[in-house]
């Protein structure tokens, strides 16, 4: 959601709702006022997943709302976005609107991986284990509660295992099919290495 204001009690409840009793995961904006999410809406609500923006330098992006109710940061500066006055109008853009859909389709990659969730809080966690951990800088040093992780989109490091499933396969692979299901039944490594995992940058 690119939904942001003010606190606004009738707003949270609405998606504290659809979370938990409709299992709706909500993948919100933190603002981009700079200071604390916390005191908007939607960004404030606990059952939403609340994204920060950062910069290719993996920094905190100026504009970016901060505090203990950011979950994650993602790519948020320099993004090519649609645009009005045509239809094929684009324009770089900053802000969190610009980070949370990074999240979502990271978020997509894991459900249609074949990942069961039990409740969106879980689909939540997932994506903060996976995530690149404490790399995040351009923070106020006194700033303990806003966190430093950063999106990880590398999905066949993340999901395990992965399951390639007969009727994904293109038609030309059709005697390959129980072989290769075979193959990849077989739980994939992740690499213990945080500083070779690839971080969620953007293509110059």
């Amino acid at each position: 959601m690119s939904l942001g204001g003010q606190y606004s009690r009738p707003v949270n409840d609405a998606v504290r709702v659809a979370v938990t009793h409709h299992g709706l995961p909500f993948f919100v904006a933190a603002g981009n006022t700079g200071d604390d999410a916390c005191q908007y809406s939607p960004a404030g609500v606990d059952e939403a997943f609340t994204v920060g923006g950062s910069g290719r330098d993996d920094r905190a992006g100026w504009y970016s709302c901060m505090g203990s109710c950011v979950d994650i940061f993602a790519p948020g500066s320099g993004i090519a976005s649609d645009w009005i006055h045509h239809t094929d109008a684009a324009h770089i853009l900053d802000g969190t609107s610009m980070a949370t859909p990074h999240v979502t389709g990271v978020a997509a990659l894991f459900l249609g991986a074949g990942s069961n969730y039990s409740n969106p809080l879980d689909l939540y966690a997932d994506l903060v284990r996976h995530s690149t951990q404490s790399i995040i800088t351009g923070l106020k040093p006194n700033d303990h509660k806003t966190t430093r992780n950063l999106l990880y989109n590398k999905l066949e490091d993340v999901v395990e295992p992965y399951m390639i499933k007969p009727q994904d396969l293109p038609d030309d692979h059709d005697g390959e099919e129980e072989e290769i299901a075979n193959e990849t039944e077989k739980p994939k490594k992740k690499k213990n290495d945080e500083g070779r995992r690839h971080h969620h940058h953007h293509r110059d």
